[in-house]
């Protein structure tokens, strides 16, 4: 189970607390997925060079337009993920929940299936540092399974986000279909598991949480789904 701790790098040099996105154990992950996509673009780019060309055709026929710009998208994510992990801090934690241990709370859903149970206080309010990382609740790019070259090309101009804006929330219902847009494995659906799932955290403390299941994720391994750290959770009417 993810904590704030994922997204927060102690500074031992002093008292304040970085927030970083992605965090600093997701950004390998995320480099691997950018390495597989910019190998892939530059497969497809290599087979669809032809053979002959006529002197008259060699820019229109050796320079695939789309496919080359959607490589230099790419490429400009590859450029920015080796400017080093200083750059992704944006925000320094001022509050946080427990001090010396994780809190948790009774539940107040009143479809959870367990009377009594309890979950896990998992919070902190930050200050952003960094004004052009100001959070706006906003999808990076919608419901799609991968970017299409122009929202690709629109995130230079709109990088708060392309997609509907998140404006509430709402108690969970077992049993919803829902979804998650994940940085590096895309658009994932599922439903809201009505069985929770019982945790206990390095404290003996043990809570009730809900889970999302995605179809067929036994065959699927945990590197699948590194790198999706954050994301939200959606109802399909959202």
């Amino acid at each position: 189970m993810l904590t704030v701790d994922h997204f927060v790098s102690e500074c031992l040099c002093s008292f304040s607390t970085d927030v970083r996105s992605p965090s600093s154990s997701d950004i390998g992950d995320v480099k691997v997925q950018l390495e597989r996509k910019i190998e892939e673009l530059s497969l497809r780019i290599r087979e669809m060079a032809p053979n002959e060309i006529p002197l008259g055709q060699v820019e229109e026929l050796l320079f695939a337009r789309d496919v080359d710009e959607e490589l230099e998208q790419y490429r400009r994510f590859e450029r920015e993920l080796d400017g080093g992990e200083s750059q992704f801090a944006f925000a320094t934690v001022r509050e946080r929940c427990g001090n010396s241990q994780l809190l948790v709370r009774p539940s107040t859903n009143p479809r959870l299936p367990i009377p009594g149970a309890c979950h896990r206080m998992d919070w902190s309010v930050s200050e952003v540092t960094t004004r052009r990382r100001m959070g706006k609740n906003v999808h990076r790019y919608g419901r799609v399974q991968e970017p299409t070259l122009s929202q690709l090309q629109a995130e230079v101009i709109r990088s708060g986000g392309l997609g509907p804006i998140c404006t509430s929330t709402g108690e969970v219902v077992a049993g919803e279909q829902a979804y998650y847009i994940g940085t590096t494995s895309g658009l994932r659906e599922g439903i809201i598991n009505p069985a929770l799932v019982q945790w206990r955290d390095e404290f003996g403390d043990i809570t009730h949480e809900w889970a999302l299941v995605v179809p067929d994720c036994e065959q699927l391994r945990d590197r699948d789904f590194q790198g999706d750290s954050g994301a939200w959770i959606l109802g399909n009417g959202e």
